[in-house]
């Protein structure tokens, strides 16, 4: 884990407002992050070596999956109201047109 940051309940960081994220691969040596694919071991759970010095990295658990943000479905279901109303106008032109 990247120095100076709070470990989260799931192994990841905690960010502004309480938020969890999940806990990216962190060598100390090179002073970086790694992704996943980059990492000899990539993933699933246990260890790697990093690719530039070496050293073990310990590879993040999966966290449970936590879905769509409300602000999302929100914007969905607007979206989907708007064009539903508009496929309605759409027939009321058509019958009104014919």
């Amino acid at each position: 884990m990247r120095p100076g940051a709070d470990a989260g309940p799931i192994g990841g960081f905690t960010g502004p407002r309480g938020l969890t994220w999940p806990a990216m691969p962190w060598c100390d040596g090179c002073d970086r992050f790694w992704t996943l694919d980059a990492l000899d071991g990539g993933g699933g759970g246990g260890t790697a070596d990093c690719p530039n010095c070496g050293s073990v990295l310990a590879l993040p658990t999966a966290a449970e999956d936590q879905g769509a943000p409300w602000h999302f479905k929100l914007m969905v279901a607007a979206v989907v109201a708007y064009l539903g109303w508009r496929a309605i106008q759409l027939l009321v032109w058509l019958v009104g047109r014919f």
